[in-house]
């Protein structure tokens, strides 16, 4: 499916979207390359996981590739997917296993939510025709 700017949709709306894809993205590549770096807290993070540096790693490289995708207009949705999905990870691995506040997890989730509701391509973004207006269909044929 081909990505569309969405201009029929209101101004604010797109541009909470970008606002909330670039702060998602400054966080996902901070997070992805402190996590590929191996930075102390991290090592000491995945350890108090129970997991080895591996999964640090797949974790760190998903960030990362999520950040990208939330840049690239035709990838937005599918990158504020894939970091949602890590957040829940994050939100449960907090709650569950290590502790601490999982505050930030919960913020940077919903700021991915509202990018996938803004970049959704199954939404359908232009007005219906009136009511009892013609339309033709693709092939040509007057529907009612």
């Amino acid at each position: 499916m081909a990505y569309t700017d969405n201009i029929d949709q209101p101004k604010w709306k797109n541009r909470v979207a970008w606002g909330a894809q670039g702060l998602l993205a400054l966080a996902f590549l901070a997070a992805g390359s402190q996590k590929i770096i191996g930075t102390e807290p991290m090592l000491q993070m995945f350890a108090a996981i129970g997991l080895g540096p591996l999964f640090q790693y797949v974790t760190g490289s998903l960030e990362i590739t999520g950040a990208v995708m939330l840049l690239i207009p035709a990838t937005a949705f599918w990158g504020a997917a894939m970091v949602s999905c890590i957040m829940v990870g994050a939100i449960y691995t907090h709650l569950a296993v290590i502790g601490g506040s999982f505050v930030p997890a919960l913020m940077l989730l919903l700021l991915a939510c509202i990018v996938l509701w803004v970049r959704n391509p199954g939404r359908t973004h232009s007005k219906s025709p009136a009511a009892g207006a013609k339309t033709t269909t693709p092939a040509g044929r007057i529907r009612l």
